[in-house]
Order: C-alpha cells, then structure tokens, then sequence
C-alpha cells in the first residue's frame, strides 16, 4: 500500500465537481493508493516527463489525475487534476 497525497491545487477542480464526480474520482484514487499495479486502472506514462495520469472511469471519465510515484518511499503525490483537454500542456506539467 502506498501513501497518497494530493497537492491543495488538484483539490480545487475535485472539490468543484457534482457529488457523484467526486466519489467516483475518490474512489479511483484510493485503488490507486492501495495498488497502483492494477490492471483495471487505466494508468500511462506521460511523454517527456516523469509523470503518469490516471484516466478516470465512468462519471469522472472526462478529466485525468497526473500523479508521481516514487517506489522507494512508496507514495504517490498527485499533481493535479484537471479536465482531459487541459491536463497534458506543458505549462501545466512543469508547475
């Protein structure tokens, strides 16, 4: 099991998100915590970056959590969360 942390910045689009939207990315995000080996969790590296995303499911399916695992100290720090569209940009993935 790893430990999940989740920057105050991916919060905001989370926190802003329908109930149900909510739910289902917390879901998502605790079998990441618990094995982030899955194979039912849609998980990829990012070109260029050492930074993977996290395609959520179902209602959340639209928006993506960018995240760093770091297997030595066995935590995972998501970096944000935002809307497919948006959530590859440079800009964004160098903050």
């Amino acid at each position: 099991m790893y430990n999940l942390r989740i920057k105050k910045r991916a919060l905001k689009p989370m926190l802003g998100q329908t109930a149900d939207v909510r739910n289902q990315m917390r879901i998502e995000l605790d079998k990441l915590e618990s094995d982030p080996d899955d194979p039912d969790l849609d998980i990829g590296p990012i070109s260029g970056s050492d930074l993977r995303r996290l395609k959520f499911r179902s209602r959340a399916r639209k928006f993506r959590a960018i995240f760093r695992r770091d297997d030595a100290s066995k935590t995972i720090t998501v970096e944000a969360i935002e809307p497919r569209g948006q959530a590859y940009t440079r800009r964004r993935l160098q903050r």
